[in-house]
């Protein structure tokens, strides 16, 4: 399972830190529309970004897996 989010503010500010770096947990991998990289039998690819169900901080942001139940249970959905 690959979860990411543009809201991330941790991952906001590493891109800036690192240089322009990006990070699997801002936007995904590169190629995520390419079922023959990444088949769904395989992988599950979550664009966690709408999930807004908890308070969103700089420090929670980077924490939504945890933090938003609905995230939780979409997680725990996919196990």
């Amino acid at each position: 399972m690959i979860y990411f989010s543009a809201v991330d503010q941790v991952l906001q500010l590493s891109f800036w830190v690192n240089l322009g770096a990006a990070r699997l947990g801002q936007k995904g991998p590169d190629e995520k529309a390419d079922t023959a990289l990444f088949p769904a039998e395989i992988y599950s690819i979550v664009d966690a970004t709408g999930f807004d169900d908890y308070r969103r901080t700089f420090l929670t942001s980077h924490q939504y897996y945890r933090q938003s139940p609905n995230c939780r249970a979409d997680i725990a959905s996919r196990l």
